[in-house]
């Protein structure tokens, strides 16, 4: 679901959190689960957003589908893992 100029807060700090699933090499699920915090950022700050912070989690939580035998079961277990996880921060207080 892409966000709409309305709805993202420009003026909070905003954190991106890519997530992959379990299959394959822990290091390339790394890189992808950066690199799909990435493009959120992008989207975001064409929206406006001034201050997003980005990061990956790998593959860390997801659950491996590498036991299932129905493909369908298998690819929805994989899908389910492919998202990003945006946040939004309370904003700094000025300092007295």
């Amino acid at each position: 679901m892409a966000p709409s100029r309305r709805a993202v807060k420009k003026d909070y700090p905003l954190e991106a959190m890519g997530h992959a699933s379990a299959e394959g090499p822990a290091e390339y699920n790394l890189k992808l689960s950066r690199d799909r915090a990435k493009t959120v950022e992008n989207a975001l700050k064409q929206l406006g957003a001034k201050q997003v912070k980005t990061d990956g989690a790998g593959e860390e939580g997801a659950q491996s589908s590498e036991g299932e035998k129905d493909k369908k079961k298998r690819e929805e277990l994989r899908a389910k893992w492919r998202f990003v996880e945006v946040l939004v921060k309370p904003r700094e207080k000025p300092a007295s």
